[in-house]
């Protein structure tokens, strides 16, 4: 009922308003000296001061969220968490490839140079080698972000051997990945047997 009274209130209202504004088209339409301005008849000497127009409302940045992470340095998103699962580097792919985050199914397993390019607190192995594919021995563990993972401290995850899409050029069967536990870079098998860590990532030129 409070609602309908309302309602009636806000038409008659509106009513009122409307019978103002129709008063007058012309100067002609209006008594005296008075004038017509915007529909309603006033004094000549009468002056109306503009309202300052609104300034638009920005929308707040946004900061992140708990999915994914975007890198601003290379300007790849990656997912943020990892699986706890570890698999065998087809099944790293699979992972990757049916991922749906956050409306997007664009999802990959990242090549070496690009996994690589997660390291931080062993600089020497982050840029080595054309392509990232090239050997590190990695650094002291106390240098990563957080004192664990040698990845950026916005990321979760367990430290451990993460696998990319690169396959190994000098050894059959291996494919290269990063030990983000002190910064190594390396290959691993690839036999079914034998099973790593995964973090997807999208983008890219």
């Amino acid at each position: 009922m409070h609602n309908l009274a309302s309602a009636t209130v806000c038409v008659a209202l509106s009513l009122v308003a409307s019978t103002a504004r129709a008063q007058c088209t012309k100067d002609a339409d209006c008594k005296g000296d008075n004038a017509c301005v915007s529909g309603a008849c006033v004094s000549r000497g009468t002056t109306t001061s503009a309202q300052p127009a609104k300034t638009p409302v920005k929308a707040a940045p946004v900061a992140g969220n708990k999915d994914t992470w975007k890198d601003a340095r290379t300007g790849l998103t990656w997912q943020r968490k990892a699986p706890s699962d570890e698999m065998d580097w087809k099944m790293a792919q699979a992972q990757c490839k049916g991922l749906r985050l956050e409306g997007r199914n664009d999802w990959r397993l990242p090549q070496i140079g690009e996994l690589r390019t997660l390291l931080r607190g062993c600089e020497t192995c982050r840029g080595k080698g054309t392509g990232g594919e090239s050997e590190c021995d990695g650094c002291e563990t106390s240098a990563a972000p957080d004192g664990k993972c040698t990845w950026p401290s916005d990321l979760r995850g367990d430290c451990a051997f993460y696998w990319s899409s690169s396959s190994s050029s000098s050894h059959a069967g291996c494919a290269w990945g990063v030990y983000f536990t002190n910064g190594g870079v390396g290959d691993g098998g690839t036999a079914e047997s034998i099973g790593r860590r995964v973090r997807c990532v999208r983008g890219g030129p």
